[in-house]
């Protein structure tokens, strides 16, 4: 194949006129990137400081609550009786939570003591008429049923007591590893 003669492929493309386009579509030269020195950098180079403070707890620091107070009066008072309310309203949930808590264990046993007495009453009267097999059985049963249960709860008490409460501070809210002393922190 000669290098003048078209090729199979190109003789299939159809041909294109060489039309020269409008001005309004005529595509634009790429813009090229000249790279400053690093002296006219040196004018624009800025240092950036960037300070936050964080704080922990329901109340802000009392800088911020003098602000918000500048801003609108009376609303660090207005703040801090929100703190004193969500306090006093998680108290009293926690000490529905107990008491429910205790009702709940107390009527259990209760339960558990009445049933307790009934099988026990049932076996000692199967022993009475004459079925002293399945008396002594039903006996033994409750005693076991009884033991397991304490037991087993002694046991539960136990391994929760080991175990570190997860979500709740390990350390004093006073020295939280989130704030600092000096609670300004610039990077």
């Amino acid at each position: 194949m000669a290098p003048d003669e078209p090729s199979d492929k190109a003789s299939k493309l159809p041909e294109i006129q060489n039309e020269e386009l409008e001005p309004e579509t005529a595509p634009t030269p790429a813009p090229t990137r000249i790279r400053p020195s690093r002296r006219r950098l040196a004018g624009f180079v800025q240092q950036v400081i960037r300070s936050e403070r964080l704080f922990v707890g329901p109340l802000p620091p009392p800088e911020d609550l003098q602000k918000y107070n500048d801003i609108f009066p009376g609303c660090g008072e207005r703040i801090v009786s929100m703190a004193e309310d969500q306090a006093r309203h998680r108290r009293d949930l926690e000490r529905m939570d107990l008491q429910a808590s205790i009702s709940l264990a107390s009527r259990g046993q209760l339960i558990a003591g009445a049933l307790a007495l009934v099988a026990l009453c049932g076996g000692i009267y199967l022993v009475a008429n004459d079925k002293s097999a399945e008396g002594f059985a039903l006996i033994l049963a409750d005693v076991i049923a009884l033991g397991g249960a304490f037991v087993y709860e002694r046991y539960r008490q136990a391994q929760s007591d080991r175990k570190v409460p997860s979500g709740r501070p390990t350390q004093d809210l006073e020295a939280s590893p989130f704030e600092s002393p000096a609670s300004d922190k610039v990077s």
